[in-house]
């Protein structure tokens, strides 16, 4: 009876900025997914697929990624001054926690990934880029 209830406080992600952050994330991935596939399958040969693929979209995916941090940034700051004990002044991370233990090594794996493939779209994006200035005739 005397137990102090834990209300669970809604996530900062919870907001439009973040929302327009996710949507513009997810739509710059999906449309890597499907342009890297067409690559693939080799059905086109021209250089600008390869680099909207890998210079421009991923550009579009961390400006993304971006506007998810800065949405909950103002979602932080909005809370805040709204009721200062409502958020705690740094996150709360304890590895004796299964479900925190399990989230920061999908955060760590998901971002090797991110890693990976952006050295290989690096990579990708030089070749295209190669490609196209050697394939324009001298002037």
């Amino acid at each position: 009876m005397g137990e102090a209830v834990d209300r669970k406080v809604p996530a900062l992600f919870h907001n439009y900025v973040s929302f327009a952050g996710f949507a513009i994330a997810i739509a710059s991935l999906c449309s890597i997914i499907l342009l890297f596939l067409i690559e693939l399958t080799g059905s086109t040969n021209t250089a600008y697929l390869g680099i909207f693929a890998y210079v421009i979209l991923p550009a579009g995916l961390v400006f993304g990624l971006v506007v998810i941090g800065a949405g909950m940034l103002l979602e932080r700051r909005r809370r805040s001054r709204l009721s200062p004990a409502e958020i705690a002044a740094f996150p709360r991370i304890d590895f004796n926690n299964p479900s925190s233990r399990r989230a920061f090594f999908t955060f760590v794996g998901l971002s090797m990934i991110f890693v990976f493939m952006s050295a290989f779209g690096s990579y990708r994006a030089f070749e295209h880029t190669v490609i196209a200035r050697l394939s324009t005739p001298n002037r």
